[in-house]
């Protein structure tokens, strides 16, 4: 069983001594790291068996690859598996949204299915599993396609520029960020509540709270668009629950998959 007391704990310092980069590669990295940690030695042992097969030397970092290898001619099949586009005028996520090439919704079941059938071999399933987890969980990558998941939309943040995916994936944390406060911030992020959210293990579920954020973002976009950290607090917090929703289910899901394996670690 996952103790969710504890995972929040990690939650809390993992993020707070990382200045949290959200789901660019070390955000991938702290999801699944948090994760890792409260799985229990048993099945600890089968994901370090597996990650052992890889060319990777943690499952934390594996969690990055699948970003790493989706340009190479092997892997551009992998591409849409990373988010799932809707229509404008969509009030939410359906099943029918996700296309004949697949997306992060039938991504996340077809690895676990992989996972389950060879727990003992099929490393690129489980580093696939845990970074679109993460993906799912990051509101722009359940959006719109005519934008890229608001990679076209551009930003000026702090007077730099970059988009509104990319302001979402992370770039709203300031690097500089004192982790005190950040530490303190993220004392009062998960909530019993959360937690108890946390064991919804429905892929489809997750997409739609991702698509609730970006609907509500998109409905208060004033072109052009000009960014402030210090204002952003609201929605930094938003970004932490995410993470942290997304690192409680992935180890929800290892625990169910690999606890349930009769193969040797």
């Amino acid at each position: 069983m996952v103790n969710f007391s504890r995972c929040i704990s990690v939650v809390f310092v993992l993020l707070a001594a990382s200045s949290a980069q959200s789901f660019e590669s070390r955000g991938h990295a702290i999801i699944c790291q948090i994760a890792y940690e409260q799985l229990t030695p048993k099945t600890q042992a089968k994901v370090d068996a597996l990650v052992s097969l890889s060319p990777n030397q943690a499952f934390s970092t594996g969690c990055s690859w699948p970003d790493k290898v989706r340009d190479q001619t092997a892997f551009k099949h992998t591409k849409p598996w990373h988010y799932i586009n809707v229509d404008r005028s969509a009030t939410s996520v359906n099943a029918d949204d996700c296309p004949r090439e697949g997306c992060v919704v039938s991504a996340i079941a077809e690895m676990e299915k992989r996972l389950a059938k060879a727990p003992a071999t099929d490393w690129q399933a489980l580093f696939f599993l845990g970074h679109f987890i993460g993906d799912i969980h990051q509101p722009l990558h359940v959006s719109y396609g005519d934008d890229w998941g608001g990679n076209k939309v551009k930003v000026h943040l702090d007077n730099e520029r970059t988009n509104l995916h990319a302001v979402w994936d992370g770039r709203m944390f300031n690097s500089k960020e004192a982790h005190i406060r950040q530490q303190k911030r993220l004392m009062n992020k998960l909530t019993a509540e959360d937690v108890a959210l946390a064991n919804n293990l429905d892929a489809l579920v997750w997409a739609n709270e991702s698509y609730a954020v970006t609907h509500a973002i998109y409905q208060h976009l004033d072109a052009p668009i000009t960014l402030n950290r210090d204002e952003l607090t609201d929605e930094r917090d938003l970004l932490e629950l995410r993470i942290g929703l997304a690192a409680l289910r992935l180890a929800h899901v290892l625990e169910t998959l690999f606890g349930s394996s009769t193969s040797n670690p």
